[in-house]
């Protein structure tokens, strides 16, 4: 046993809190099995379409990266909400609808957008390795590459706009919102505003950007039953279902996007993965919207 006075109190609270902790996650999980099922279940049944399947084997890179994110940040949702992180988990479903509402406006006008959105990672790079030449330190060879993209790319994007910069700020100038305001922003409001996704935006994007940038606005999530603030995990229903369902729908969404896209070129038997999708989802976004807490 140590002799120091520090330890003899820390290590006994230490080992004890450990216990309690695995207990608290345990009890946690337990409650709230179905949802964490579902929403796990939903994370590998998108893994069976793309790795099992090849279902989105010749849609553009561009779409398969869009995907592959949102897939991850579903499972990060499920690992979060798994440990009593609720909060943490906001910040992943922020992600999570922006991803959403970006193919959702991709799919407008599907090719051109989605060139838009994956060429724009070249236009980046040709002005990162101009400001950090030195540093960066390519070959002759590499240079050469990324200077020969970017002047075939550069007039479809401004320095320091998002990959949407031209085609929203037109899209802006027809929609009843924006075309009787003379200076139009291409905003990711605008963009939500423009595909119909403006209430969320309003009633959930705002309050989880709150969340990521430390609000005091989410303090309940910090309370425990006597009302005091807790470093405990929180393994509330209530916010575990809503969050899950959203993060599912979002996801869902992107899914679909694809599947109708590979259905109108002719893989008509991909209707039963829809469908599947569909009802797989509406498992978890019935729980969320229905549970009262």
């Amino acid at each position: 046993m140590t002799e120091n006075p520090f330890l003899q109190e820390f290590l006994p609270y230490n080992e004890n809190l450990i216990k309690a902790i695995d207990v608290t996650i345990q009890n946690g999980q337990d409650e709230n099995k179905d949802t964490l099922y579902y929403l796990r279940g939903y994370y590998i049944f998108v893994n069976f379409l793309v790795d099992e399947k090849n279902v989105f084997n010749d849609m553009p890179e561009g779409f398969k990266v869009l995907l592959s994110k949102a897939s991850l940040d579903l499972f990060a949702v499920y690992s979060t909400i798994s440990s009593g992180c609720i909060n943490q988990s906001l910040a992943i479903v922020r992600s999570l609808f922006e991803s959403s509402v970006y193919l959702t406006y991709i799919n407008r006008d599907f090719d051109k957008l989605l060139y838009l959105y994956q060429n724009h990672k070249d236009f980046l790079a040709y002005h990162k390795w101009n400001q950090d030449k030195e540093l960066l330190n390519f070959t002759k060879a590499h240079e050469a590459a990324i200077a020969k993209k970017y002047e075939s790319i550069k007039n479809n994007y401004k320095k320091r706009g998002p990959w949407y910069e031209y085609p929203l700020l037109e899209d802006m100038k027809n929609h009843d919102s924006y075309k009787d305001i003379k200076k139009k922003r291409a905003t990711f409001k605008a963009m939500c505003v423009i595909t119909g996704n403006e209430e969320l935006y309003n009633r959930l994007y705002v309050t989880m950007s709150e969340s990521v940038h430390g609000s005091s606005l989410t303090g309940s999530l910090f309370k425990n039953e006597k009302d005091h603030i807790s470093m405990a995990p929180n393994f509330s229903p209530f916010y575990i279902n809503t969050t899950a369902a959203f993060a599912i729908a979002f996801l869902h969404n992107m899914v679909t996007v694809g599947l109708k896209n590979q259905i109108d070129k002719g893989h008509t038997e991909y209707s039963s993965y829809l469908s599947y999708s569909e009802k797989y989802s509406n498992l978890l976004i019935d729980k969320g919207t229905k549970n009262k807490g």
